[in-house]
């Protein structure tokens, strides 16, 4: 008897370790840079060296600037199978671990708009409820629209809105209101990024929207104040990622270049950088710091995830 549940704690270890080892390889490598940006006099972008913030070999990704430049919040992969958020702090190169939760998976950290706290997208045990969540003390959450699910995306388009993507066939654009809790479906077949306006009296966020058969795209701007988007420029093929300089700069990448467009002033997006031959020539995610003199990039080894 004895043997045999030996036998039996083994194979459930052994099954629990697969399940582990299963669901962290779904999880894409990746890896984070940062790079200074900087705009001449004659108008001309001139992009630094980058320089990899991330050291871990497995997945670290969705990069976010904190408001006051000290550092970048992102989602990573270490001692387990879930994902837990990070911080890197810019002063000293370090690195800091904020949550520790071996049994749920959190994501796209963000400082709310608020300043309340850390928001995040966070997976439960079941690994297919996804809420819009609140970091508490203690590795506690506060989920802030309960019965939304599952969330992939958001962003927080005011002190008071938040701009989800919610999964389902067709994905979704929902807004959430924090103070009624009252949220909204306002779109759907959009991409996965959403950023907010930039400045401190931001109206509203851009959000990709895709075609009825997915075939092609626009980077739209949804207006808080009259509830309505509107057409901005088309994105590069095959691409839906995008930041957002502090005066309205969109930025983009693909096939190892940066592209710039600005509303007003260029006709379509015009390359500013070439990162063919270096550590971030295969890049997708970026994020710009709220100065516009700093971005980071996600890179990834093969196949873009």
């Amino acid at each position: 008897m004895r043997c045999i549940n030996r036998c039996f704690v083994l194979m459930m270890i052994f099954q629990i370790l697969s399940v582990l080892c299963v669901a962290q390889s779904d999880l894409p490598a990746t890896d984070i840079y940062t790079l200074s940006i900087n705009k001449t006099e004659k108008g001309k972008y001139q992009v630094g060296t980058p320089e990899k913030i991330t050291s871990w070999s497995g997945y670290d990704n969705q990069p976010y600037f904190l408001p006051d430049g000290s550092g970048i919040l992102y989602s990573s992969v270490r001692d387990s199978a879930k994902s837990d958020i990070y911080k890197f702090t810019f002063q000293f190169g370090q690195t800091t671990q904020l949550t520790h939760t071996p049994v749920t998976a959190e994501y796209s950290p963000m400082l709310m708009a608020d300043k309340s706290g850390i928001s995040c997208v966070r997976v439960l045990e079941d690994d297919s409820t996804q809420l819009l969540s609140k970091m508490m003390a203690g590795d506690e959450y506060a989920a802030l629209f309960p019965k939304l699910n599952p969330v992939g995306y958001y962003c927080w388009a005011s002190n008071d809105v938040a701009a989800m993507f919610v999964l389902g066939e067709p994905q979704t654009l929902q807004l959430g209101y924090l103070k009624t809790g009252v949220v909204k479906r306002v779109g759907e077949r959009i991409g996965r990024c959403l950023v907010r306006m930039p400045g401190k009296t931001s109206n509203g966020f851009y959000f990709v929207q895709f075609n009825e058969d997915s075939t092609s795209s626009e980077i739209h701007f949804y207006d808080l104040k009259t509830g309505k988007s509107k057409q901005v420029v088309n994105t590069l093929v095959g691409e839906e990622d995008f930041a957002i300089m502090p005066d309205g700069t969109l930025l983009m990448g693909s096939g190892g270049i940066l592209y710039k467009y600005l509303s007003g002033t260029d006709k379509d997006w015009k390359e500013i950088a070439d990162f063919t031959g270096t550590a971030v020539e295969q890049f997708y995610r970026i994020a710009v710091n709220a100065t516009g003199d700093k971005i980071a990039v996600v890179t990834y080894p093969d196949e873009k995830p």
